[in-house]
């Protein structure tokens, strides 16, 4: 079917939205008046919440219908409940019908010339881009096991040609229930173009991308510069931006997001302020950072530029002894900043700085910091200028070897005020990447530093969250997933990215608990809370120092775990996690060794004597416990370990004739009784008495995954051990049978 150039088309667009705090953003806003202009009616299917003001965004479009639905069923049963909306038989009137969601952002090339070219095409069904497929099912769910090369459902046209048809009406008519987005995927996505291919109607994709079959798995994902620059596509994918880096690392080296949204500003085909708008108010900062490759390495070179007339300041916090090296350096860096002293001892202002002066020098100010927050203070008078840079002077306790914190010191010395050209650059930076609210250094990765990277949330995830909730900010944060932290406590920031900290210090009652290192945690969520992106900065002798310490790293771990034949690093990550489940390294408070009880009635959770092991008599590697036998107790059951697999050897109960221990749900192999499960039990054969003083020693302990993992794990030595003597676990011993069969099988 062609559509008619003359006369009017009769177009209908349904367009699906989920956001989790129904928030309508610009980027929505935009998209759908420029797809609006080619349509002759619109219906937005909001799954799930939708504010007062994001209705009102949505109903403002001309001609748009809202419809609000629970949030179950994801893109497939909003599509659904448009087309129930209408009925079959009115949507028979339109020349096509367009589906269409959320999860696209653009135009970046006219939608006009999209649909005069696709309506001149003889088409049943259309869409932007395709997916080339795979040769496997990641769902397991495929009817015929692996997924074919289909048309996106971001955006899919039919026309009356199709919409008219039993086939297409009996599709969504018998639609099945969508639970997952794995059910999207292999439920509608990638089987609709097949179906209605097989069935005899003709379809195409705007972008021709028929070249990269066979070569990339998704073009719009992996090669988006391209496919707009070039092949004239109109969207891009929102999901770009914060996707697991693991999955571009697979497939391009995660590169394709930092090249969009460069691509994007540089270019001017598309607003990028509205995508760092809806990243800022959206995503997690770490996705963020890990997507679009947020570490910048700047020249300590001057580049030249327009004159920056900026307002710069330096805040130097700490006792002037502490901070003379800082202000040297800023003296030399920072030439056109003002800089001062953040003093909050009374020794240090009486003695070195005349009441009447508060100067140390023609260039540094000196703030008596004894009556607040030296932070707060820097902040409030930083809103004098448009940038500024923070320096925490205050040393930490030493320790042995000093060094180990003189280099810490050096590289955040070097990451903020390295040298004119240096922080010139830094300004520079700002001004062209009006996005960037903070410039922080890199976490150092020497020493006992590289045991704190991407676990630097610790206990300090609540209290900061807290402080968030205080300040009114909704930024997304996860105990998973550390923001861009200051590490060191010192950076440079806009200074209306943090204004809001302000707030929070004419409110005494929020955040002034907080520690030092939460609140470098607080502040770059703060900075994203005010709609900015925070960076990691650094010079080129930083970042060339910093890239040959992690490539000794991963040389280092690939020497010792790798294969040596091509590995992916999500394969090698795969193998390290069940290497630290196999070998995990719990606290001895963090293990507990329980004895139940059995009075007539079986064991009960109610009834039994528990022991950290750090309370129990720690033996090197096992445990120790001694307990005297209450009254009415005819039975005991030993659980050496509670809600952990684990692998035991030499366990012995001692002080009672004739009692032995039984493991329940075990197996022995190499010597050890080894409990795949995570309820580990040994049965006291023998009878008990009341007051029998008794001695548990477990000689040898180690914990264990579960059952899958030990099997992945151990079934290869357990494949060479001849007599394997198997208790009560009838699953897993069938399935490390099983086991054994298959290795041989392949020798």
């Amino acid at each position: 079917m062609i559509i008619d150039p003359v006369g009017p088309t009769s177009r209908l667009g349904i367009y699906f939205f989920y956001d989790a705090d129904g928030v309508v953003d610009d980027y929505v806003v935009h998209f759908l008046r420029e797809l609006n202009s080619n349509l002759s009616e619109l219906i937005v299917v909001c799954n799930g919440k939708l504010t007062a003001e994001g209705r009102a965004r949505l109903s403002s479009i001309d001609g748009a219908q809202v419809i609000v639905r629970p949030n179950k069923g994801f893109d497939v049963w909003a599509y659904k409940a448009a087309l129930d909306s209408k009925g079959w038989e009115a949507l028979a009137e339109y020349d096509e019908v367009i589906m269409v969601n959320f999860t696209i952002m653009g135009p970046t090339h006219p939608f006009e010339t999209m649909f005069s070219e696709m309506d001149s095409r003889d088409l049943d069904f259309w869409g932007i881009t395709v997916h080339n497929g795979a040769t496997f099912d990641p769902w397991g769910t495929m009817e015929d096991g692996y997924i074919p090369l289909h048309l996106q459902s971001h955006f899919i046209a039919v026309r009356r040609s199709m919409l008219i048809g039993t086939e297409f009406q009996s599709y969504w008519d018998n639609m099945v229930p969508i639970e997952s987005y794995g059910d999207a995927v292999s439920k509608h996505e990638a089987i609709f173009t097949k179906r209605f291919s097989d069935a005899g109607f003709r379809w195409s994709a705007f972008v021709d991308t028929a070249d990269l079959v066979g070569k990339v798995y998704y073009p719009l994902f992996n090669m988006p510069v391209d496919l707009i620059e070039n092949r004239g596509c109109p969207i891009f994918k929102r999901k770009s931006f914060f996707a697991d880096p693991t999955v571009y690392l697979d497939e391009n080296a995660n590169q394709p997001a930092r090249q969009l949204i460069d691509y994007l500003h540089d270019s001017g085909r598309y607003d990028s302020a509205l995508v760092y708008r809806h990243l800022a108010r959206s995503s997690n900062q770490y996705d963020l950072r890990m997507a679009l490759n947020l570490d910048e390495v700047l020249s300590s070179a001057p580049v030249a530029r327009s004159e920056s007339h900026a307002r710069t300041a330096v805040f130097v916090n700490g006792a002037a002894r502490d901070a003379e090296l800082w202000l040297e350096q800023a003296r030399l860096s920072a030439t056109d900043a003002d800089i001062f002293l953040l003093l909050g001892e009374d020794a240090e202002i009486e003695g070195q700085v005349e009441p009447s002066a508060r100067t140390l020098s023609p260039l540094v100010r000196v703030v008596d910091t004894r009556d607040g927050s030296a932070l707060h203070m820097a902040v409030e008078l930083s809103q004098d200028y448009e940038f500024a840079c923070f320096v925490d002077a205050e040393r930490d306790q030493p320790t042995f070897p000093e060094s180990i914190q003189y280099a810490q010191r050096d590289q955040a010395r070097e990451a903020v005020l390295a040298s004119q050209g240096y922080v010139s650059n830094v300004i520079d930076f700002f001004e062209t990447h009006d996005s960037c609210g903070m410039l922080v250094p890199p976490p150092p990765v020497h020493a006992g530093y590289f045991g704190s990277l991407g676990l630097d949330w610790t206990d300090d995830f609540e209290p900061v969250v807290g402080t968030l909730e205080a300040l009114g900010l909704t930024v997304p944060v996860s105990p998973e997933k550390p923001p861009v932290v200051p590490i060191s406590g010192v950076f440079w920031f806009r200074t209306s990215a943090l204004a809001r900290l302000i707030d929070l210090a004419q409110n005494s009652t929020s955040g002034t608990a907080l520690t030092t290192g939460q609140w470098r945690l607080l502040l770059p969520l703060v900075v994203q809370g005010a709609g900015y992106f925070v960076h990691y900065s650094m010079p080129e002798n930083v970042a060339r120092n910093r890239l040959t310490n992690m490539t000794h790293y991963l040389e280092a771990l690939n020497r010792r775990i790798g294969s040596g034949v091509g590995d992916r690093f999500s394969t090698v990550d795969v193998r390290m996690s069940e290497l630290a489940r196999l070998s995990a390294v719990y606290s001895p408070a963090q293990l507990v060794v329980s004895v139940y009880w059995d009075r007539g009635e079986g064991f009960g959770e109610g009834d039994k004597l528990s022991l950290p092991y750090d309370q129990a008599g720690v033996l090197p590697g096992g445990v120790a416990v001694e307990f005297v036998v209450p009254a009415g107790v005819v039975g005991m059951r030993v659980d050496p370990v509670e809600g952990l697999g684990c692998a035991c050897r030499d366990v012995r109960l001692e002080g009672g004739a004739g009692l032995i221990l039984e493991g329940v749900n075990s197996m022995t192999a190499l010597g050890f009784d080894v409990f795949g499960g995570d309820d580990p039990q040994y049965l006291v054969r023998g009878e008990v008495a009341e007051g029998q003083k008794l001695r548990l020693t477990i000689g040898e302990f180690h914990v264990l995954p579960g059952e899958d993992s030990l099997i992945k794990l151990l079934g290869g030595a357990l494949a060479e051990v001849e007599e394997i003597r198997w208790s009560k676990s009838g699953r897993l011993a069938h399935k490390l049978r099983a086991a054994r069969k298959r290795l041989r099988r392949t020798r």
